[in-house]
């Protein structure tokens, strides 16, 4: 299925639709695709609250990379979320996180398998509705692809980029306190460190700009 992409329309469409960019969803567009260009190790975050075409631009993401050739996955946190995004699954399906994980854990992928295989051919990973899961997994992640590319830079030097809104929903614990419910957020991950964000705030529906900025750390702040 990775592979089933009519590289044709895919390029027709990339064309067409980089011309309706506002400065936002170019200059995040920018920083993903020359990372992938350059095949540069990076990791990023696409935040943005509702209305400013997140998914407009992450769907436009992969469409340039399919339409080279390349392979692109697509998960998300939420079921919901895998509908918006083009061949989109679920993280934990997809990516096999075992529902209880640990600061060692490993995603259930051997390094025979299919999957193992699509992985190191993989140029680019998508995670949508990131802020929801627990950074754990996310941790998770990080190891079985050090393990699967041997590779030791961040995602096994896969261009890895996360998207979301922090203002919404953080990571569910159980009757967990405020402190315990940030203390699980990506944020708060030693991959953080490595995240560069890319703010969209133009109101796509309103044109209004929401100047409303969480403290994400290495921001680059776009319009």
């Amino acid at each position: 299925m990775e592979h089933d992409y009519n590289v044709e329309v895919l390029q027709a469409e990339v064309a067409m639709a980089i011309e309706s960019f506002n400065d936002g969803q170019r200059a995040t567009y920018n920083g993903v695709i020359d990372a992938y260009a350059a095949h540069h190790a990076k990791v990023i975050f696409i935040d943005g609250p509702g209305g400013t075409s997140k998914t407009y631009t992450k769907n436009l993401i992969l469409n340039v990379v399919r339409s080279c050739g390349d392979i692109a996955l697509v998960v998300a946190s939420l079921g919901i979320a895998t509908l918006l995004l083009l061949g989109g699954r679920t993280a934990h399906s997809y990516l096999k996180i075992s529902i209880a994980f640990d600061r060692k854990s490993i995603c259930c992928i051997r390094k025979q398998d299919d999957l193992a295989a699509l992985i190191r051919q993989t140029k680019l990973i998508l995670w949508d509705e990131a802020p929801m899961t627990n950074k754990l997994a996310f941790e998770v992640v990080d190891r079985t692809l050090h393990d699967l590319t041997y590779r030791k830079e961040p995602f096994g030097s896969i261009v890895f980029i996360m998207s979301g809104d922090f203002r919404q929903v953080l990571p569910v614990i159980p009757q967990g306190s405020r402190a315990n419910i940030i203390s699980t957020s990506i944020k708060n991950s030693y991959l953080w460190e490595s995240v560069e964000v890319f703010c969209l705030s133009k109101n796509m529906q309103t044109s209004d700009v929401v100047a409303i900025h969480p403290d994400l750390g290495n921001h680059t702040f776009v319009d």
